[in-house]
């Protein structure tokens, strides 16, 4: 796993959503040569909240793949995962962090509980 590979990694895992992939990185302004927490917030970021209301087993893959890049052990990978994704959906009113819990391994559910501490959120 390479931080400059992880989101062409992470969209390759779900082949059918490439035009909703497209769609946001037209409307956002988003392409490769944007960073990997920009293609994150702007684009993997709606793709979780769609998928959470409509697919357990997509939801299931994506978290999954947060857990490997928890486990690197590469700070600027974790980083990914703690500050854009975690810290994103933690604050995400109305804290609804609770629907994503069943899907966080041990490694993105420690991260999750972190991030929270830090930054004061209910979790």
């Amino acid at each position: 796993m390479k931080y400059e590979e992880l989101y062409k990694d992470f969209i390759s895992l779900f082949p059918d959503d490439k035009p909703f992939f497209d769609e946001l990185c037209e409307k956002n302004a988003v392409d490769e040569t944007d960073g990997t927490h920009i293609q994150f917030a702007f684009v993997v970021i709606p793709f979780i909240k769609r998928i959470i209301k409509e697919s357990p087993e997509k939801t299931k893959r994506a978290f999954d793949f947060f857990e490997e890049m928890e486990k690197t052990g590469i700070t600027d990978i974790q980083e990914v995962v703690d500050f854009t994704v975690l810290e994103t959906l933690l604050n995400d009113e109305p804290y609804d962090f609770d629907i994503y819990v069943p899907y966080l391994g041990k490694e993105t559910k420690e991260a999750a509980h972190a991030v929270a501490r830090w930054f004061d959120v209910p979790y």
